[in-house]
């Protein structure tokens, strides 16, 4: 197969479905990877080596596993996108709750939670595809907006819910990660 082909999103072989706790121990890699690399841009590339060595993906997968066997609420989701037979992302959603005097957002929505892509399989339209799978099934569930948190810094993040019609709602988060603030901002779209 050749290179163009193997890389182009018009793949039969490229989709989205409900996660499996078999995918598990791969959504934890990814996510790892994911969070440091979004991490890093929210530090100017400077993240402190400690703050990998404190995630552990074993019980990552393991938390997974029990959020895939038994969803904590109803409309929680986690959807996995393949590449063949390979695990090569997933996203996690959770409805979430109008947020009072924010014109748009003061209807319930969908959080997502995370959305993650191997960086071997970036560039292939899974992070596409789990957005807008994650957006049919908020609809599905009547969420009148859809919103996710991006670390400030997180150009790839903020270029692809950009292109998908986000835009900030204005409101901001910091949080300490080791000896680190990070800065996030909330993105929204209504539906």
């Amino acid at each position: 197969m050749d290179r163009f082909h193997h890389k182009s999103a018009l793949n039969a072989d490229r989709s989205v479905r409900p996660s499996t706790v078999d995918d598990a121990p791969a959504i934890a890699r990814i996510q790892t990877e994911g969070m440091l690399e979004s991490l890093a841009q929210g530090v100017d590339g400077k993240l402190d080596p400690q703050i990998g060595a404190t995630l552990d993906e074993g019980a990552m997968a393991a938390s997974w596993q029990e959020s895939i066997a038994s969803p904590p609420a109803p409309g929680f989701r986690i959807l996995t996108a393949l590449d063949a037979h390979l695990v090569a992302g997933f996203a996690a959603a959770v409805p979430a709750e109008p947020v009072p005097g924010v014109e748009g957002l003061d209807e319930p929505g969908t959080e997502i939670i995370a959305l993650e892509v191997d960086p071997d399989h970036r560039g292939e339209g899974h992070r596409s595809r789990l957005l807008a799978a994650l957006s049919d099934l908020a609809q599905d569930d009547g969420a009148k907006n859809i919103r996710v948190w991006i670390v400030a810094g997180d150009g790839q993040k903020i270029r692809l819910f950009q292109e998908a019609g986000f835009g900030p709602a204005g409101i901001l988060r910091k949080l300490e990660v080791g000896p680190h603030r990070v800065v996030e901002h909330l993105w929204w779209a209504k539906f």
